[in-house]
């Protein structure tokens, strides 16, 4: 897209603009542009031409781009200037994906570290001062208070991991 409104800025027409992207371009994206092109020279509509890549590549950039380029071809407006928005559009979304992301592998990593401190912290204590667990154990409950606080915690990871399971 940066290529294509580069060539837009420098004078070309949009078929052109996309040809100079086809020669930048290596694999599925050149193979896709060219496809546009071909099917325009053969005669079929924008809408035709791009909906072969909008339906392989179900994506919101492969959208807005197609989207752009029927916009182009039926009012006729300045090309550039839509393609430079949606190029801003495309890098922001990027940007915020990576940035949740890093926060949800941030949240993962506390929830691995919460969880397993317990387990280390208690026999730290038992090293450091033996008859702390005693007290609780010999309650009449201290074994269903365990018994509850592991299967609390066991929940609260399940319930935990359902929620970083997003998808961005």
């Amino acid at each position: 897209i940066d290529l294509m409104n580069t060539a837009l800025q420098g004078g070309l027409p949009p078929r052109q603009a996309l040809l100079v992207a086809c020669d930048a371009c290596d694999g599925a994206v050149k193979d896709e542009l060219l496809e546009i092109i071909q099917r325009m020279d053969l005669g079929l509509s924008v809408d035709q031409s791009v909906r072969r890549m909008s339906n392989r590549y179900n994506s919101e950039g492969v959208r807005l781009f197609t989207q752009a380029l029927v916009a182009k071809w039926h009012s006729g407006g300045d090309f550039a200037a839509l393609l430079h928005a949606v190029n801003g559009l495309i890098r922001e979304r990027i940007k915020q994906r990576l940035v949740v992301s890093g926060q949800l592998s941030g949240a993962r990593y506390a929830a691995i570290f919460s969880g397993l401190l317990p387990y280390t912290l208690v026999p730290l204590f038992l090293w450091r001062e033996p008859g702390w667990f005693s007290s609780l154990l010999n309650h009449p409950n201290g074994t269903n208070f365990l018994l509850t606080a592991a299967l609390m915690q066991v929940a609260g990871y399940f319930w935990l991991r359902q929620v970083l399971r997003v998808k961005l």
